[in-house]
């Protein structure tokens, strides 16, 4: 009991920071991933941490009006959860908002498989200036090399529904990799390229780099029988990511 509410302590204080991202920046999506195409064993529970910085590039349609660059800070939190062989959900506190995803592999499940593909899916709200939602459609690929480090990349749509802007979309991608097993460094840059708000438009970019907080096991399957083959923790990967 002891060590549950010690790992729920430290998921409230992790997003603690980043609660406040949004009083800085508001509207933005999600550009970093902060894991791999790996899920996590059922009931696995991780916590991360990210610290980084956003570039926005600002091109106006009006003559009168030059173009922009602006460079924030970003500060993010992310907890995930091995809920089923496969599949991972997970919440996340960004610049832009709270994002609420899920994550299924269909490729690279074998303990022996040295790569893996995933789908996702996940949307996340934003409501300071003009409310919208954003509904992300992501893919996820890696490759393990060894047990302590992967390399991955993750491209997306994203269909954003603005109720005064109308809907538009944004295509972005997210590379990066990820050193270590119980405790992983994450080091990635995000792009996101966002067909325009009213009169302005343009990329935006994010070096992203994370860090494991916390890693526990909060329930499993059954176990099986001594004698029978069991997938009960998912694939035998190196560290949860």
């Amino acid at each position: 009991m002891r060590n549950k509410m010690g790992t729920r302590k430290r998921i409230a204080w992790a997003f603690l920071p980043a609660a406040f991202a949004p009083v800085f920046i508001g509207g933005c999506a999600s550009m970093s991933a902060l894991q791999t195409a790996r899920t996590l064993p059922q009931g696995q529970v991780v916590v991360v941490g990210a610290a980084g910085v956003t570039g926005v590039h600002v091109e106006s349609s009006d003559p009168g009006a030059g173009d922009e660059d602006f460079v924030l800070p970003v500060v993010e939190s992310m907890a995930r959860l091995g809920v089923w062989p496969g599949l991972d959900v997970g919440l996340k506190y960004f610049v832009g908002g709270i994002l609420a995803d899920a994550k299924y592999q269909f490729h690279g499940r074998e303990p022996a498989s040295d790569t893996g593909l995933a789908a996702g899916f996940g949307v996340d709200y934003s409501g300071r200036d003009v409310n919208w939602w954003d509904l992300y459609f992501p893919i996820y690929a890696s490759y393990d090399p060894s047990e302590w480090f992967s390399v991955y990349g993750s491209p997306r749509y994203v269909l954003r529904l603005a109720d005064t802007l109308g809907n538009h979309h944004l295509l972005g991608a997210v590379g990066g990799i990820a050193m270590g097993k119980e405790k992983r460094v994450f080091i990635e840059a995000g792009y996101m390229l966002d067909t325009g708000l009213g009169l302005v438009k343009g990329p935006s970019f994010q070096g992203t780099v994370g860090l494991t907080l916390d890693s526990k096991r909060l329930f499993s399957r059954r176990e099986s029988p001594p004698d029978s083959p069991s997938s009960a923790d998912g694939p035998a990967v190196p560290a949860p990511n």
